[in-house]
């Protein structure tokens, strides 16, 4: 589901912004949470690393996780 094979032997500081959203992604799944809360602001990346990330939550979701994404703008 997120692919971190790629970076595993890298330091944190020298992996790329996607790879950083995905390890922070895993992090809180290890704690096998019910409720995912993410930042609108976490989709604030390319569009190939918005896409990983949004099909990585549809997984998710399609796992049964109940996934809610805050936005701070009223007319989104």
């Amino acid at each position: 589901m997120i692919f971190l094979q790629t970076c595993a032997e890298q330091r944190i500081a020298t992996i790329s912004p996607g790879e950083y959203l995905r390890v922070k992604l895993a992090v809180a799944m290890s704690a096998h949470p019910r409720i995912l809360m993410i930042d609108a602001k976490v989709l604030d990346r390319s569009a190939f690393e918005r896409v990983e990330f949004m099909t990585a939550l549809r997984e998710l979701a399609e796992n049964g996780m109940t996934i809610l994404v805050v936005v701070d703008r009223e007319d989104e």
